[in-house]
């Protein structure tokens, strides 16, 4: 009797792992973003220091890359897909019951509302804060 132990990967390894597919979709894209993660993938930061000619040289190359993708991967980001991507554990689980009722949007219009919750978000915690110095 043979028993195959087989690892299993950790929390930070599947969350990798689903990083990873989805950078690669990202990269099969047509359009502005599709190219400025393919140039991105394909145009790295060689081993030394950032001071060295040839690394200076290819991150003024990545500039207007990473400048595309600063503006465009939130609106292409998939938030369900990426807390549920944890196929098979508790956690990913839970997180599909959980969307499975919730209304979904479109990516681009839960980007566009995230402003209005990090507004949100300083809003109370200056409200907390007042309250805090109210009562000292």
């Amino acid at each position: 009797l043979v028993v195959s132990e087989e690892r299993q990967l950790s929390y930070k390894e599947l969350m990798q792992q689903g990083q990873d597919r989805f950078h690669a979709r990202l990269r099969a894209k047509s359009g502005l973003l599709g190219w400025a993660m393919r140039y991105l993938h394909e145009n790295k930061v060689e081993v030394g220091e950032i001071y060295e000619k040839r690394n200076m040289i290819i991150t003024l190359k990545r500039v207007p890359a990473m400048i595309v993708v600063g503006a465009l991967y939130g609106a292409n980001y998939d938030i369900h897909a990426a807390q549920t991507g944890i196929h098979g554990t508790p956690e990913g689980r839970r997180m599909e019951r959980v969307y499975s009722h919730a209304p979904k949007y479109a990516n681009e219009v839960e980007h566009t509302y995230s402003f209005v919750q990090v507004l949100t978000a300083c809003t109370a915690s200056f409200a907390h804060g007042a309250n805090d110095i109210g009562n000292a």
